[in-house]
C-alpha cells in the first residue's frame, strides 16, 4: 500500500486551520502540531491522485508521526477548511511551545527513569523532534536554559539530597540528549546538501562532456 496515493475511496475528512497564513504554511509543507492534540506532528506532503476526479486544492495528504516514536506513523487526507477558533503552531510558535513542554517535563520527570506522564519517554520526545526543529541552535540553547531554570527550581525546593544529586545528573544527561539530537538533525541536513550538490556536479560534468562532443563535431563540419 502505498500511503501518499489517492484512490477516492473514502472521503477525505474536515482538517481545521484559523488563518490564511496557517493555510499556506500547511500547504508550504511546514511541520505543525495542533491545539489540543499535542502528541503528533504534521507535514503536509506530494501525493499521488489515482482518480479520475480533479483534487481541491484544499485537499492535502498529512503525515502524522507520534511525538515518542518515530516509527508511529500515519497518512490521512484531509480538505482544509477555516475555523476562526482553530489553532495550529508552526515555525517560531511551534519552537517556543516545544520550550514550554520541555519545562514541563524536567517539572514532573523522574531522574532515575528518565519518564513522565504516565511513563512516557523524555529520550524518545529528544528524539523525535524533527530534524527541521532540531537543527536550529537558538532553539537547543533555548530548551537547555529552559531545562536548568526549571531544574534549578526543583533543587531549591527539594528536601531529598539523593534527589539532588540526581536532578543534577539529569541537567548533564537532558543537554547530551539534546546536542546529540542536534548533530544527527545536522548531519542529515547535510546528506541532503551532499546530495544535491552531487547532482549539479554529475549535471556539470555531463554538460561539459556534450559541449566537447558537440565542439569537435561542430569542428569537422566547418572544415567541410
Amino acid at each position: 500500500m502505498v500511503h501518499t496515493r489517492y484512490c477516492g475511496y473514502y472521503p477525505p475528512s474536515d482538517f481545521f486551520y484559523g488563518s490564511e497564513e496557517d493555510y499556506q504554511a500547511i500547504k508550504n509543507g511546514e511541520i505543525f502540531k495542533v491545539e489540543g492534540d499535542f502528541d503528533w506532528y504534521y507535514k503536509s506532503i506530494p501525493f499521488e491522485n489515482r482518480t479520475d476526479e480533479i483534487i481541491p486544492e484544499e485537499m492535502v495528504c498529512l503525515r502524522k508521526q507520534y511525538i515518542s516514536s518515530k516509527q508511529a506513523k500515519r497518512w490521512l487526507f484531509f480538505k482544509l477548511v477555516q475555523n476562526s477558533n482553530a489553532k495550529i503552531y508552526y515555525g517560531d510558535s511551534l519552537k517556543d511551545k516545544l520550550v514550554q513542554e520541555v519545562g514541563i517535563w524536567m517539572r514532573d520527570i523522574n531522574p532515575r527513569t528518565k519518564k513522565a506522564f504516565s511513563g512516557r519517554d523524555f529520550t524518545s520526545f529528544i528524539n523525535t523532534i524533527p530534524a527541521e526543529i532540531i537543527v536550529d541552535e537558538d532553539f537547543c540553547d533555548k530548551m537547555k536554559r529552559k531545562m536548568k531554570n526549571t531544574l534549578c527550581q526543583r533543587v531549591k525546593n527539594s528536601k531529598s539530597i539523593n534527589e539532588i544529586i540526581s536532578l543534577t545528573g539529569l541537567k548533564k544527561y537532558a543537554d547530551e540528549l539534546v546536542d546529540r539530537a542536534h548533530k544527527v538533525g545536522a548531519e542529515h541536513f547535510a546528506g541532503g546538501v551532499r546530495v544535491v550538490q552531487n547532482a549539479v556536479e554529475n549535471i556539470e560534468q555531463a554538460r561539459a562532456r556534450a559541449l566537447a562532443e558537440l565542439s569537435k563535431s561542430c569542428g569537422k563540419v566547418a572544415r567541410k
